[in-house]
């Protein structure tokens, strides 16, 4: 979902994530995003990212002629780098949650649909999920080293989570587009669990999406300006997702989610 860590100099990032699994398993991922280091020319990027039931993925970058997801009547519109147009339905329009505000800090979260129909080229292709993560930075460091992230789908029902650790720790819940109080438990292998009231949400790994280190995402300029940088490591993954209310109505969905450390 958020991550930076270079050079001590002023760092704003504005970051869009769109999602999208089809019934078969197949998922899409998108981000588009503006980077401004200090007196540095703004630099903007874009990426594709499709994982096929078998393992097999895709990826196309672009950093040049960016779109940016934009708002219309239906909900979200985003052209991806590989030109493909989808659709993000408002389904459970989300809100804005500022995860940090202080001196050096500023980390604002906004779910724009956290559960949403995904068209592409004009073909439905299952259910989605859009955020924008704007973080403001006045030094390198975040309040926090270990992140887990996720969305799930279950049903009618929506769930989101933030979780952070080693640093500052702070949870964030949102239920179908909402904020909520619970209680979350994380795991290393990726599974969670939230208690939310009568509900109870599950979610188990189904196959890893990507794993990387994620330094090397960064355009090589800014990686030589941060000398020698933390070792970040993201594992993203597909899930699945159940949501049992009482103990005993259930429904079953999809999720993704993620874990970011830093060492």
């Amino acid at each position: 979902m958020f991550y930076l860590w270079i050079h001590p100099v002023k760092i704003s990032l504005h970051k869009w994530y769109l999602d999208v699994v089809s019934d078969d398993g197949r998922v899409g991922i998108g981000y588009a995003a503006s980077l401004k280091v200090g007196f540095l020319p703004m630099i903007r990027w874009s990426s594709r990212f499709l994982s096929e039931n078998g393992g097999v993925t895709n990826e196309v970058q672009r950093w040049r002629k960016v779109c940016f997801p934009k708002r219309i009547s239906a909900g979200w519109q985003w052209t991806s780098p590989a030109r493909e147009s989808g659709i993000w339905s408002d389904g459970h329009p989300g809100r804005s949650v500022p995860l940090a505000l202080e001196d050096g800090v500023e980390i604002i979260w906004t779910c724009l649909a956290a559960k949403s129909n995904c068209s592409l080229n004009g073909r439905e292709e299952g259910n989605g999920y859009v955020e924008k993560i704007q973080i403001e930075l006045g030094s390198p460091r975040l309040p926090f080293k270990d992140l887990w992230w996720g969305r799930a789908h279950a049903g009618t029902e929506s769930l989101v989570w933030i979780q952070w650790a080693r640093g500052r720790d702070r949870c964030w819940l949102l239920r179908n587009g909402q904020l909520v109080d619970g209680r979350l438990s994380s795991h290393k292998d990726g599974s969670v669990q939230a208690v939310i009231g009568n509900e109870v949400w599950k979610v188990e790994p189904v196959r890893v999406l990507r794993e990387r280190n994620l330094m090397r995402a960064l355009p090589r300029w800014i990686v030589a300006m941060g000398g020698e940088l933390p070792f970040a490591r993201e594992r993203k993954f597909l899930g699945s997702a159940t949501c049992e209310i009482d103990g005993s109505s259930r429904s079953m969905g999809s999720a993704i989610g993620e874990i970011v450390q830093w060492r």
